[in-house]
């Protein structure tokens, strides 16, 4: 999925299999937006937090990638000992880990 659609409204994607709806906020998306891989950048990534009820899983939080993630051109691999901890912190806050997410290349 690119986030380069409409920012300017909230993204919402039904889930198959299920009668929930994924919704990632515009406040989020434009958070990812700055983290497009254009030119020779390297990849980037974070982790996903939600709030999941019977009707939606509710993006409510992203990780921003850190200075211990491994990153190149076409490979992007997580500090894993700080994603644990920030899956840590989410949680008590109510917040799952519902996924990861990374950039890839793009034509400029």
């Amino acid at each position: 999925m690119s986030i380069a659609a409409d920012r300017t409204r909230d993204l919402q994607l039904e889930l198959p299999g299920s009668r929930q709806l994924l919704v990632i906020p515009k406040e989020l998306l434009t958070q990812l937006a700055r983290f497009r891989q254009t030119g020779t950048t390297k990849e980037r990534g974070g982790l996903l937090f939600a709030e999941i009820s019977s009707a939606a899983v509710v993006i409510q939080q992203i990780s921003e990638p850190t200075a211990l993630d491994r990153r190149g051109r076409w490979s992007f691999r997580p500090c894993r000992v700080l994603g644990r901890l920030a899956i840590r912190r989410a949680f008590r806050n109510n917040l799952h880990f519902v996924g990861e997410w990374h950039t890839h290349p793009e034509c400029a």
